[in-house]
């Protein structure tokens, strides 16, 4: 998942980076966009353009009849495993199940008419399409920050002093403490977009 690229970072840092920037650019976008699904429980689509495609993953049971599970856009299957791991009932017939909510695109829950979930760890397998849908503004801007204060980094130190001038001409730099109060107030932004399990 690449939630900004270089065009963005370059246009918030107001500069083309330099070729020690780009080539450690992929990992860096790679490892901010992983922090900001982690941060808010949540992974969205690709900034590329490329769509996510079914995979199976693995739940725990709950003993009930509704699980919450990763975001998804669409469900395949669902399948309930014995306690050895192996498929005790496959569940594809969308008569069988009701995704929840209701009225949303993306999905955070798989209720089953006729069956419940059994309870244990590993109990659940279920392949669909996890995603959390189109990446919000928010999360392209708090990324491409993220990214352009790390790199802006590279080739400044935040000093201990706040304002020097010298002749006539002046100059201001930011201290490492206001720095991280800008941190914070970024990822501040992401508050509303938090998925909290209940």
């Amino acid at each position: 998942m690449q939630y900004t690229d270089q065009e963005k970072i370059e246009s918030y840092i107001d500069r083309s980076l330099t070729a020690n920037e780009t080539a450690l650019l992929e990992y860096l976008i790679e490892q901010v966009s992983q922090f900001n699904s982690d941060d808010t429980h949540r992974e969205w689509d690709s900034l590329d353009g490329e769509d996510p495609e079914a995979e199976t993953r693995l739940f725990d049971g709950n003993g009930k009849k509704e699980l919450g599970i990763d975001d998804f856009s669409s469900l395949e299957e669902v399948n309930i495993l014995d306690s050895n791991g192996d498929t005790y009932v496959t569940i594809d017939d969308p008569d069988d199940y009701i995704l929840y909510p209701l009225n949303a695109t993306i999905k955070e829950s798989v209720y089953l008419r006729s069956y419940i979930f059994p309870d244990g760890p590993g109990r659940v397998s279920i392949k669909a399409v996890f995603s959390s849908g189109e990446v919000p503004n928010a999360v392209v801007m708090v990324a491409t920050a993220l990214c352009g204060k790390y790199i802006s980094r590279f080739s400044q130190t935040a000093s201990a002093f706040k304002r020097e001038s010298i002749e006539g001409y002046s100059y201001e730099l930011l201290t490492g403490v206001d720095i991280d109060q800008e941190t914070i107030n970024l990822l501040a932004t992401l508050d509303g977009l938090r998925r909290i399990d209940l």
